[in-house]
C-alpha cells in the first residue's frame, strides 16, 4: 500500500510527466486532463502512511543535517590542523634560520679544533710507531740473550754429560781390566791346581803299583 502510494505521489512530479508524456491524454490546460489526473493518479492516501513517510523524510533531513554538521566540524578540524601545520612549518623555518649561524659557528670551531688536533695526532702516531720499533728491538734483544743463555746452558750440560760419560767409561775400563786380571789369575790358579792334582794322582798311582807288586811278592 505504501509503495503504491509513494509511486503514485512520485508520478505527480513535473520531470516524470515531461519525460513520459502519453499521446492519448488531452492537453494539460483542459479540464478533462485535470479530471482524468484526479481520477487516475491521485488515489486515496492513508494518513498514517503519509505521516510515517513525512516523519521518515524529516528523519532523513535531520540525519543529513547531522552529517553536514559532522562534515563541517571535520572540515574545521582539518583546517585547524592545516593552519597548525603551517604555523609549525613557519616555526621550523624560523628555528632553522636561527640555528643556521650557530651551526655554521660550531662547524667552523669543529674544523679549527680538528686542524689543531691533527699535529698532536700525528705526533702520537709517530711516537706509537717509534715505541713499536723499540719494543720490537727490545724483544729481539731479549730473545737473542735468552737464546744465548740457552745455548750456553745447553753447552755446559753437554760438557757435564761428557765428563760424566768419560768418568763412567774410565770406571768401566778399570772394571773390565780388573776382571780380566782376575780371570788371568784364576786361570793360573786353575792350571796350578790341575798340575798339583795330576802330580798327586801320578804319585798315588805309583804307590798303588808298588803296593800291588809288594802284595804279589808276598803271595809267592
Amino acid at each position: 500500500m505504501e509503495g503504491s502510494d509513494h509511486r503514485s505521489i512520485c508520478r505527480l512530479g513535473p520531470s516524470d510527466a515531461q519525460s513520459s508524456p502519453s499521446p492519448k491524454t488531452p492537453p494539460l490546460g483542459s479540464s478533462a486532463s485535470f479530471a482524468s489526473s484526479r481520477l487516475n493518479f491521485l488515489p486515496a492516501v492513508d494518513r498514517r502512511s503519509l505521516r510515517s513517510d513525512i516523519n521518515d523524510l524529516f528523519d532523513c533531513a535531520e540525519a543529513r543535517q547531522d552529517i553536514q554538521n559532522d562534515y563541517g566540524a571535520m572540515h574545521d578540524q582539518l583546517r585547524a590542523q592545516e593552519l597548525r601545520g603551517d604555523r609549525l612549518k613557519r616555526q621550523l623555518h624560523d628555528v632553522c634560520e636561527f640555528l643556521g649561524p650557530i651551526r655554521q659557528y660550531f662547524n667552523q670551531r669543529y674544523h679549527d679544533m680538528r686542524d689543531k688536533l691533527e699535529d698532536p695526532e700525528r705526533k702520537v702516531a709517530e711516537f706509537q710507531d717509534e715505541l713499536a720499533d723499540r719494543e720490537h728491538a727490545w724483544r729481539k734483544s731479549i730473545l737473542k740473550t735468552a737464546l744465548l743463555k740457552l745455548k750456553t746452558a745447553r753447552h755446559a750440560e753437554q760438557v757435564k754429560n761428557r765428563c760424566q760419560l768419560a768418568v763412567l767409561q774410565d770406571y768401566l775400563d778399570l772394571v773390565i781390566e780388573s776382571s780380566q786380571n782376575a780371570n788371568a789369575q784364576a786361570k793360573i790358579q786353575i792350571e796350578d791346581a790341575q798340575d798339583h792334582f795330576f802330580a798327586r794322582l801320578y804319585a798315588i798311582m805309583q804307590e798303588l803299583a808298588m803296593a800291588q807288586r809288594d802284595m804279589g811278592e808276598i803271595k809267592v
